[in-house]
């Protein structure tokens, strides 16, 4: 995919995530200023409460059970040789604010909850039953997510961090 092609990509997932947070009573959404020099794409401001938001674009997958999306950001560097640099955005962002197009449906994910390099969400049961780990797409849906307050998934966040120590 070309560069204007991914860039219009981007913009639009930026503009549909802006939709669905704006409107909401006590959010003010912000933007960095210059552009494209911060780690996030967006912020909010919740209970006097700033949320760093990374937006991603998210594609259905494995015969439209799931939604991915990258939790990590690519860039090349060439020393010698082109040499690919995965980053991911623990520390630097709170949630990922995903699109998928494919659905029309928004999703505000916290960081924490999904891989380093990529993130899934499930739309229906696993066929083997799977249920430890499954973060069902239905439960992060941005409406979903604003009626029931951002600090049901700090609770949550707060929870994973506890296990993985």
């Amino acid at each position: 995919m070309d560069f204007l092609r991914m860039k219009a990509k981007a913009e639009k997932t930026e503009a549909v995530i802006l939709a669905r947070l704006s409107g909401y009573e006590g959010v003010a959404v912000l933007f960095p200023f210059g552009g494209g020099n911060a780690r996030y794409d967006l912020a909010i401001e919740y209970n006097s409460t700033f949320y760093r938001i990374q937006c991603k674009t998210g594609n259905l997958e494995q015969r439209g059970t799931t939604i991915g999306f990258s939790a990590a950001s690519s860039t090349y560097h060439y020393y010698g040789g082109k040499v690919r640099e995965r980053r991911d955005y623990r520390g630097q962002v709170e949630y990922f604010g995903v699109y998928c197009p494919q659905n029309d449906k928004a999703y505000l994910v916290p960081v924490d909850v999904v891989g380093r390099t990529k993130g899934m969400l499930r739309l229906v049961e696993a066929k083997n039953n799977q249920e430890k780990n499954v973060h069902w797409a239905e439960d992060y849906e941005i409406e979903k997510v604003m009626e029931h307050s951002l600090s049901r998934f700090e609770d949550e966040e707060a929870h994973i961090e506890i296990i993985s120590k």
